[in-house]
């Protein structure tokens, strides 16, 4: 064995123990924690080299095992005796809690590769390993997981030499592999019960009862993620211009998601299982250019580079029958937003009054609808009466029918939240020891629909006591300003009432580009720092966030935070409505001995 493949055996974190002090958690009771974690790796590889005239091959085997426990205790006294600086939980004369968490797993895998290259044009990787894991039951603990991969180097081909002085390189690659995902709880596969104590005694004692455990389904293994990917690389002009695309899809079989909804007579919670595939087809594309030329008789080095990408998914497999719009479907398209079409606002009260609505709705509980509230599309029903005749008609009731891909009512898929076209541009430039580098990133194309509880952009159609926002105060509904974007003030219109539905009026663009990073640099010249023993010392400005286009920035949403956290509502940084765009300006210096 070459390279120094020994064993390698790794102890990270091995019975580490931290007991926090003793603190009130509260002005009435005294807690303490302690936890101890270990994670034990193995690892135990060996890898063979060897070129054979114009044959390259190389081949690796390995063994992995890791093994992660996680204890944690804590302890809880009600009534503490203050006495300063002492604390402990003995110091306390109300009831005395603790409780424990534990969590562990094991994983053991096999795994090799071989490499295999001719004249460095035809080139060929095979990958394979065999997994076990105790997160699954027994029996179902192991994955198979191979890959393939092949390229063809065509500018090394005979053929290739009359274009090469403007094409430099070009590749071709193909690839093929499975993986496996196990990313779940320790004991998610087990029926867990749960032991509660009642808020009142029997005879003398508290009341303890056990929980029935939720079921557990006997088709729980691995998921398994298959992609198969082509790709080509073609670098142009003394390389001066590389380029890299590639186009894929990938099958996740075996989705560990819930069976199909049962009915409420089932009286549990619907177990996960191995139920739904999902198809991720897409693409991604990047173009490289650097050049130089000499500026004031020093060179300027700069360079750009552009990366996009895209992909849709769609549900290809699930047990739905009823096609229930609750559960996955076959064709659904990930990220789709089911709403209303919204053909504006009432122009009096007389159309308000004759218009269909429905009996959740804020206005139609609080005196009926009126001028200046929502209108929502009626949609044409359409089935066959007992003469065998198509016939369509309206129910006069805005709903969700029987909420099914065949009944929907008034729904109807408005939008998508899963962004597209997702790019990255970046300058790069030097000069005379300056230093420069902007990186851009946005999304070309993505919906969004205000979740109930965006205050910064529902401001009082959410709760009454919310601030009264600009833009309301500006484009809500009032006889003087029909023609308004917003309907006329009403609280709890966006608290599960007209405006907490999805609709086409209120559907936000939530495409954007953003100056991310700007950095500008200047390094003092090496004949200047070393005079003070310094190798290299450079200041430097940094600035991130510094510009934004976005439909959503007059409404003080940060559409960068919906990719972290998609639904999350207002108090959440996750879709930025918490907190204002935030931009950050730093100066550094850089000091290398």
């Amino acid at each position: 064995f070459r390279d120094n493949t020994g064993p390698f055996i790794d102890n990270i974190a091995t019975n580490r123990n931290n007991l926090s002090p003793i603190h009130p958690k509260f002005a009435s009771e005294y807690f303490r924690s302690s936890y101890q974690r270990a994670r034990n790796v193995v690892n135990l590889y060996g890898s063979i080299e060897e070129n054979i005239g114009s044959h390259y091959l190389k081949g690796l085997l390995g063994f992995n095992q890791e093994d992660f426990t996680h204890l944690k205790y804590w302890a809880t006294s009600q009534s503490p005796i203050n006495i300063l600086p002492v604390r402990s939980l003995s110091l306390a004369t109300g009831e005395a809690t603790s409780g424990d968490e534990d969590s562990s797993y094991a994983l053991r895998s096999t795994f090799f590769r071989l490499n295999y290259g001719y004249k460095e044009k035809y080139l060929a990787e095979i990958n394979g390993a065999y997994f076990l894991s105790s997160k699954f039951p027994s029996g179902k603990r192991a994955s198979l997981q191979p890959s393939f991969s092949a390229g063809w180097v065509i500018s090394k081909e005979g053929f290739f030499e009359p274009i090469k002085d403007v094409m430099n390189y070009m590749k071709f690659r193909a690839s093929y592999g499975t993986l496996g995902n196990q990313d779940i709880g320790s004991f998610d596969y087990l029926e867990k019960m749960s032991i509660k104590t009642l808020n009142y005694n029997l005879d003398g004692s508290p009341v303890s009862y056990t929980s029935s455990p939720d079921p557990k389904s006997l088709n729980f293994t691995w998921e398994k993620a298959t992609t198969i990917d082509f790709g080509l690389d073609m670098n142009f002009f003394k390389n001066k211009i590389t380029t890299s695309f590639d186009v894929y899809e990938r099958t996740t079989s075996g989705m560990l998601t819930k069976s199909h909804s049962l009915p409420s007579v089932y009286g549990a919670p619907v177990p996960k299982e191995n139920n739904a595939t999902l198809v991720t087809k897409g693409w991604e594309a990047t173009i490289n250019f650097r050049n130089n030329f000499n500026l004031g008789n020093k060179p300027f080095n700069y360079s750009f580079k552009l990366a996009v990408s895209d992909n849709t998914s769609e549900i290809t497999e699930y047990e739905n029958p009823t096609g229930f719009l609750g559960d996955f479907y076959e064709g659904q398209q990930i990220g789709e937003i089911w709403g209303l079409k919204t053909l504006g606002l009432f122009e009096t009260d007389g159309e308000a009054e004759d218009w269909p609505t429905n009996p959740n709705f804020w206005s139609f509980r609080k005196g009926g609808a009126r001028a200046g509230d929502l209108k929502f599309e009626d949609r044409l029903i359409t089935y066959v009466d007992e003469n065998g005749e198509v016939v369509s008609v309206k129910d006069g009731v805005i709903n969700k029918g029987d909420n099914t891909l065949e009944n929907p009512g008034d729904y109807r898929v408005i939008g998508n939240s899963e962004p597209r076209y997702q790019f990255g541009f970046t300058m790069h430039g030097e000069w005379n020891n300056f230093d420069f580098n902007a990186f851009f990133n946005g999304v070309g194309k993505r919906d969004f629909y205000p979740a109930r509880g965006t205050n910064n952009f529902w401001s009082v159609y959410s709760k009454k006591y919310a601030v009264l926002l600009d833009h309301v105060v500006n484009d809500s509904w009032t006889e003087e300003n029909p023609n308004a974007y917003f309907p006329r003030r009403r609280a709890y219109l966006a608290d599960n009432h007209e405006l907490s539905i999805p609709q086409t009026r209120y559907l936000q663009n939530a495409a954007y580009i953003r100056l991310k990073n700007v950095t500008f640099g200047y390094t003092i010249p090496k004949e200047v720092s070393r005079k003070i023993k310094i190798e290299k010392l450079r200041v430097y400005f940094n600035g991130q966030n510094l510009w934004e286009h976005s439909a959503l920035k007059k409404y003080s949403l940060d559409p960068e935070g919906l990719e972290k956290d998609p639904d999350a509502t207002a108090g959440s940084v996750g879709n930025g409505t918490a907190y204002p765009i935030a931009r950050v300006y730093s100066l550094g210096v850089q000091v290398k001995f």
